[in-house]
C-alpha cells in the first residue's frame, strides 16, 4: 500500500488504480476479509482524493492570481497537509489563511 500512497501523493491516480486493481485480485484469492476490506477502502479513498483534486483546481487558479487570498490559502493548505500529506507546501498556506487557530499553529510549525 506504500506504493499506492506515493502514487497518490504525486497525483498519478491512474497508476495507483491499476496497482489497486491487481491488489484486489490478489486479496480476493487470499480470501482474507480484512485484506479485502483494506483494499476496497483504499480504492474508495483514491477515488475521493481524485475528486478532491479536481475541486482544488479552482483554489489553485485563485492562488495563481492572488497568492495572498486567505480563503484560498486555507482550502489549499488544509488539502495539501491533511489529504496529500504535503506539509512543506501546505503549512505556509495555512499561515496565510483566515483561520486564526490554524494560522497560529502553522506559523509556530514553520519557525
Amino acid at each position: 500500500m506504500r506504493a499506492v500512497s506515493l502514487l497518490v501523493a504525486s497525483g498519478d491516480y491512474e497508476r495507483a488504480k491499476r496497482l489497486l486493481a491487481a491488489a484486489t485480485v490478489v486479496s480476493r484469492k487470499t480470501r482474507d476479509p480484512v485484506l479485502i476490506k483494506q483494499v476496497r477502502q483504499r480504492s474508495k479513498s483514491i477515488a475521493d482524493a481524485q475528486a478532491q483534486d479536481a475541486k482544488m483546481a479552482e483554489f489553485a487558479a485563485i492562488l495563481k492570481t492572488s497568492p495572498d487570498d486567505p480563503a484560498a490559502n486555507l482550502k489549499m493548505g488544509r488539502y495539501l497537509c491533511l489529504i496529500k500529506g504535503d506539509w512543506k507546501r501546505g503549512l505556509p498556506m495555512l499561515a496565510q489563511s483566515n483561520d486564526n487557530a490554524l494560522k497560529a499553529l502553522a506559523q509556530q510549525a514553520i519557525t
